[in-house]
């Protein structure tokens, strides 16, 4: 799968994921604006997004690991 995917099969879920778990991480640290991570965790899943095997998982299965684990390493 290519990034064209990433950006158009599953973007509204996507954006709405990276939205919620970057809200829950502003929470937890005391970050008034989410924003900053938001974009971290956008930038870490396009970086991640070559290593998605159609085979192992569904892109949102995929995107929910990487984006749920990398949101940990920034608590």
């Amino acid at each position: 799968m290519n990034d064209l995917a990433l950006t158009t099969a599953d973007s509204g879920y996507n954006y709405d994921l990276i939205q919620h778990v970057a809200d829950s991480v502003a929470t937890k640290t005391s970050q008034d604006d989410p924003r900053d991570i938001q974009q971290d965790l956008h930038a870490h899943l396009l970086g991640r997004w070559p290593d998605y095997d159609a085979t192992r998982s569904s892109p949102r299965t995929f995107a929910d690991r990487v984006v749920r684990n990398h949101a940990k390493t920034l608590l």
